[in-house]
Formats: C-alpha cells, structure tokens, sequence
C-alpha cells in the first residue's frame, strides 16, 4: 500500500508538471494567462459538479462550513495572483527556476504550524527550512539564458512563493482547526468559484482587452489535469499514507517531483538553457523538502 501511495503522489508531482508546462506556454507565446485560468476554472467547475452529482452529493453545510467554503473562496484569489505572477515572471527569466520557487511557498504553512499550532520544530524540518530558502537564493544569483542575475524576474517569482505561502497557510487553517471534512471535489468548486471572481472583479481595471486565441486546449488540458488529480488521485494518496502513519511525506513527494519533472522538461523539451546554479539550487530545494517531511 505504501509504494502504491507514493505512486499516486509522484502522478500527483506529473500533473503539476502539466500545469507549470501550460503557465509556460502562455508566457512564452504571450497569451492572456487571465483567461486562460477564467477558462481552466470553468472547465474544473464543471468536472467537479458532475462528480458531486454523480458520486458524493451536496452535504449539509453547518456555520463552520460556510465559514470554510470563504476561505478556500480566498485561495482560489490566491491563486490567481500567484498564476499571473509567475506568468510575467516566466516571460523574463529561467521557468524551471521560477516554478521552483514558487513551489517552495510550503515552507510558509510549515513556519505557521510550528509557530502557531504546536508542529514541533524538529532539527531535519528546520535545516529542511534553511535549504529551501538557501535554494531560492541561489536561484537569484544564477545566469540563465544571458540574462543577469534576477532581472526582471526574481522578485516577481518571491511575490508569487509569498502569495502562494499565504495561500497554502489560509488552506490549511481548517484542517488545524478540525473545521471541515470536505472532500477534494467539494474543495475545489469554491477555489474557482474564487478565480472567477478575481477575473471579472478586475476586469474593469484591466488596460488591454481579454485575449482568447490561443488558450482553448492549454485551458482545458490544465484545468482537467487539476481536477482530476485533485478528485482521484492526490487526496486519494494523501489518507492512504496518512493511515500507514506516514502523511508527511505526501506534500514533499508530489512538489519535489513536480520541480523535478519540470526541471526534465525544459532540459530534454524545451532545450532552456540553465546554468549549474540552476541544477544546485533545484536539488537544494528537493533535499530541503525532503527533510521538511521527516
């Protein structure tokens, strides 16, 4: 059962893979990355409805759920900032560099649950903390494709792990407070219902028109991977090694493959140039979450 679990996982780090290849995609031939999440989230709704009807139901929702279903209405807010954020930071600097980054917002949820919520600050989750955050250094200081070190991009791309670390900290708040027992279906409808909202709040704000072409099937393909990942199979890996007493490790496991899938990707795809930082700093941060799990 144990290596069937971390199979879903790594399957769990493949589909995020897919996803960082669409956010690239978007920003390498300049499409809306706005609508194209407008898009995903309408493509995730719909999946996700029609497993509700056809599986779980609609469950009665006491005070605390809806309280739960606001919080999760603010990270689908989140997300869409931290979407747009690596976006423009992907446009100027080394993706699988940027994508790393971002990924390493799990260090945020983990400070708040020794902070806050008696997670005992063990010294592998500590030194796991200082590489993580060794790594993201290392990832500015590293020339990739003749751009300066971080320009343009770095700071963008620690915006969007600040947001994104937010984000995962808001998620998490309900399950330390035994909040809800939701299921991934149930989680995700208000997480779009809050990328949709984000979208059309700021549509009167935005300088240039909303732009379509181009992102039907990026959309479609990021919002089925997330939906059925979310429905079937990260959830699904996540209580098996919670059951075997080995739930720790679940997160690490699917964001370090996500990075590392990503990371192939753009060497034997995409062909990004990236130098030996970029290799150091993107097993840096696999080892320090690694340990973050332990």
């Amino acid at each position: 059962m144990l290596l069937f679990a971390v199979l879903l996982m790594l399957l769990s780090g493949l589909a995020w893979m897919v996803l960082a290849v669409a956010v690239s995609l978007v920003s390498q031939r300049r499409l809306d990355i706005r609508c194209m999440q407008a898009l995903a989230a309408v493509v995730m709704l719909m999946f996700n409805f029609t497993v509700l009807f056809c599986r779980e139901g609609f469950p009665h929702l006491e005070t605390s759920g809806w309280l739960v279903l606001a919080m999760l209405v603010t990270c689908g807010a989140g997300n869409y900032f931290t979407m747009d954020i690596v976006n423009f930071a992907m446009k100027r600097g080394n993706s699988g560099a940027v994508w790393g980054i971002a990924q390493s917002a799990l260090v945020m949820p983990f400070l708040m649950g020794m902070c806050f919520f008696h997670v005992e600050p063990t010294f592998p989750r500590i030194a796991g903390i200082l590489i993580v955050l060794a790594s993201v250094a290392l990832f500015g200081c590293a020339r990739s494709d003749g751009r300066k070190p971080g320009r343009g991009w770095f700071l963008p791309a620690v915006a969007a792990l600040l947001i994104a670390g937010l984000t995962q900290c808001v998620a998490n708040l309900p399950s330390y407070w035994n909040m809800t027992t939701f299921s991934g279906t149930l989680r995700a409808i208000p997480v779009q219902c809050g990328v949709l909202l984000c979208f059309f709040a700021g549509k009167p704000f935005r300088k240039e028109k909303d732009s379509w072409r181009g992102i039907g099937w990026l959309a479609v393909t990021y919002g089925l991977a997330n939906a059925i990942t979310l429905s079937f199979v990260f959830y699904r890996g996540l209580d098996i090694l919670a059951k075997l007493g080995a739930g720790s490790i679940g997160y690490p496991i699917g964001q370090g493959s996500a990075i590392a899938f990503f990371a192939i990707y753009n060497t034997f795809v995409t062909h990004e140039a990236g130098k030996w930082q970029l290799w150091v700093a993107l097993l840096l941060m696999c080892l320090g979450i690694a340990l973050m799990s332990i």
